[in-house]
């Protein structure tokens, strides 16, 4: 039950909580080089910078576990190798919450290209992450 329950469950969180903590950190980067920021502002947001983290990683979870049950299928149905798959399968839900949340990007500072290449690459990291976290598992074979 570990290997095919729990352990895909932890990994999944993990990849969200890897991708929000990315996220996070580019756009607090930007806002820093586009305004600049004072140190007690900087200290402040690295003090809050854990509960933003694992707050955006549930909703992120929540929001993307259907669209990710849908992407896993499809990529099982092609048989993509793991690994390569699962980070297909994370750019693929960057850029979903992209297109849904295209207000909030397009009045930041980034434009709409941008913001579709930052979170497909988080979405890529994250989904390599999730794969390092399950345990690299390879694509199942069936027995013939």
């Amino acid at each position: 039950m570990f290997h095919t329950v729990i352990r895909p469950v932890l990994a999944w969180a993990g990849a969200c909580l890897v991708a929000t903590l990315l996220l996070i950190s580019v756009m607090y980067t930007l806002s820093i080089i586009g305004e600049g920021v004072s140190s007690d502002e900087a200290l402040t947001v690295l003090m809050g910078l854990p509960v933003a983290v694992i707050i955006s990683g549930v909703v992120a979870a929540f929001i993307l576990a259907v669209p990710s049950f849908v992407i896993v299928m499809l990529l099982r149905l092609l048989r993509l190798p793991r690994g390569w798959g699962d980070g297909i399968a994370g750019a693929a839900l960057g850029a979903f919450l992209v297109h849904n949340a295209q207000a909030n990007v397009s009045e930041g500072y980034l434009s709409q290209w941008q913001a579709y290449a930052v979170f497909a690459t988080i979405g890529l990291l994250a989904g390599l992450s999730y794969w390092s976290l399950a345990g690299r598992p390879d694509v199942p074979v069936k027995p013939i």
